[in-house]
């Protein structure tokens, strides 16, 4: 009777579980999922940080009409409003970090605002010995990047930030990394599945949980997952 009981209560528990939609769900349903374009080339926020300066025109030619550039760090709260961000190394934050410069200075804007893309400008000769940074940016690419790859590649960052899937499994990520709590996890999850692909507006929930987690990192990234969701229901 005692086995017997435990598995009865295994069971409930699982079947509680089993009643949360999870991102696999979207993924079943990914072809009835209507279109939302979140971000595209004109409304994109690019913004590239580098003390020499850089030559904008013709990825703005290309369709990319916002961009801003920077000589030199400031404040991190400078950096909020964009999308994309582009990091040199040399010259940019030294007094952040006299030897890794930029390149510490992107991976604090990438810990600040885990839902920007957040790209290292490098050139040859540090590629090996700024390595260690990998983990802590989207991209490390070489300084000499030509326009057109650039292009590509902000190109690969809008159609991810268009995916609600893809999204998600960033989302998650920055919140385990948090300390965010499996449950609290768990429970967002379904929201966002639920208000994607029901149009069903569960924002205030994940208002809610929001509301009891403590890291403003996390709460930063709860924010990005209920744009997501709310541009599905509003469409």
């Amino acid at each position: 009777m005692f086995v017997g009981g435990k598995k009865m209560i295994l069971f409930q528990r699982k079947k509680k579980v089993n009643d949360l939609l999870i991102i696999e769900d979207l993924e079943k349903s990914r072809d009835k999922i209507r279109t939302v374009s979140i971000r595209d080339k004109k409304n994109i926020r690019i913004l590239i940080i580098d003390d020499e300066g850089f030559d904008d025109e013709v990825l703005k030619t290309l369709g990319y009409l916002d961009i801003d550039i920077k000589l030199k760090y400031e404040k991190l709260s400078d950096y909020e409003t964009y999308d994309i961000i582009f990091c040199d190394i040399n010259g940019i934050a030294k007094e952040i970090d006299p030897k890794y410069q930029g390149a510490e200075l992107a991976k604090q804007i990438k810990k600040s605002y885990p839902s920007k893309v957040v790209i290292i400008f490098s050139s040859k000769e540090q590629s090996l010995d700024f390595y260690k940074y990998k983990n802590d940016v989207d991209e490390i690419i070489p300084k000499n990047t030509k326009n057109a790859e650039i292009a590509e590649l902000i190109d690969k960052y809008i159609e991810i930030m268009n995916d609600p899937i893809e999204r998600w499994k960033n989302f998650r990520k920055k919140l385990s990394e948090q300390g965010t709590s499996p449950k609290d996890i768990a429970l967002l999850e379904d929201c966002y599945v639920r208000g994607i692909l029901n149009s069903e507006d569960t924002t205030k929930t994940m208002e809610s949980i929001k509301a009891n987690i403590a890291s403003g990192i996390a709460g930063f990234v709860i924010d990005c997952a209920i744009e997501m969701v709310k541009a599905y229901i509003f469409k």
